[in-house]
């Protein structure tokens, strides 16, 4: 038999409220809203896949299958498809963040990154750079920001013993 209680995540935040569960169910539903208003039904799949990730498993993983979304059923979009995705996304991988160590640093964070990634598609856009040279950039820098949170969260929130 499979065990499924490893499935789903504790969703009570630090007060014990499920406010940071209310917030990112909402970053989560504008991320479907926006995949199922700008793609249709294609995109229905990508919204699925958004909140079963979230529901199932958490918002790290929301965020890489919302990503896969937005490259598969959004890539050809205009630029407001593109960013109330973005912002949906994003906004469910800093809500954990926000939660933990507060609002000022996460917003400050998001804020820094955004523009990283806003530059990143500017310069691509604007052939500055070339499409692969500005997409390797930015998923250089989502590596890099990816590993800095795992550090942070492992070394600051308590997930390495103390020796």
């Amino acid at each position: 038999m499979v065990d499924f209680s490893s499935l789903g995540t504790d969703r009570s935040d630090a007060a014990g409220d499920g406010r940071a569960s209310a917030v990112a169910l909402v970053f989560a539903l504008v991320t479907a809203g926006a995949f199922v208003a700008f793609a249709g039904v294609r995109g229905g799949v990508a919204a699925l896949a958004v909140l079963v990730a979230w529901y199932a498993l958490d918002e790290t993983y929301a965020f890489a299958a919302g990503q896969v979304g937005v490259v598969a059923f959004l890539g050809d979009a205009s630029a407001v498809a593109l960013g109330i995705a973005e912002v949906g996304l994003f906004g469910l991988l800093f809500v954990p963040l926000a939660a933990a160590v507060g609002v000022g640093r996460t917003v400050a964070v998001a804020v820094g990154w955004t523009a990283v990634g806003g530059l990143a598609a500017w310069a691509g856009a604007e052939r500055l750079v070339g499409p692969p040279v500005a997409a390797g950039a930015l998923l250089a820098a989502t590596a890099l920001a990816a590993f800095a949170l795992h550090r942070y969260q492992r070394v600051e929130l308590g997930g390495v013993a103390s020796e």
